[in-house]
């Protein structure tokens, strides 16, 4: 049980850390409820692979963005 909370415990810490975390797993998530592929595996794949996603990323943690 102390395992599980050290892990959840510095996973959270992580998360802090790394916001563009939380923004490529919002945004995935988001992308396959709405699009709904047949294959998530293939699917996953090609969203974490795209060339485009550090500048989606980048875009999306602007201070801009927020608002």
């Amino acid at each position: 049980m102390a395992d599980q909370v050290d892990l959840r415990m510095r996973s959270q810490e992580y998360m802090r850390e790394h916001p563009e975390m939380k923004e490529m797993l919002l945004g995935f998530v988001s992308e396959l409820l709405t699009k709904k592929p047949q294959d998530t595996v293939e699917f996953a794949a090609k969203y974490f692979t795209d060339d485009s996603l550090p500048e989606r990323l980048n875009a999306a943690l602007r201070p801009s963005a927020k608002l």
